[in-house]
């Protein structure tokens, strides 16, 4: 079980072709996104509760991307 756990989320989505309609914004045919998230846990018990392969926390990188395209 996690005693802690702290997350954070941060994407950008660019619509290269996008297009202004009046006072409104159509995303064309192509969107690209990017996103990093940070995620940190520790569990309760520490390296006792995880012992022998880890330290008792754990923190994870990840960076994610996508595309979409509409036809």
């Amino acid at each position: 079980m996690n005693s802690t756990m702290q997350q954070g989320i941060v994407n950008l989505i660019w619509s290269p072709f996008a297009e202004l309609r009046g006072n409104s914004v159509g995303t064309g045919w192509l969107d690209v996104g990017l996103e990093y998230v940070y995620s940190h846990r520790d569990v309760y018990g520490g390296t006792a509760a995880t012992a022998p392969v880890s330290t008792g926390s754990g923190t994870a990188n990840r960076i994610l991307g996508s595309a979409t395209v509409r036809f």
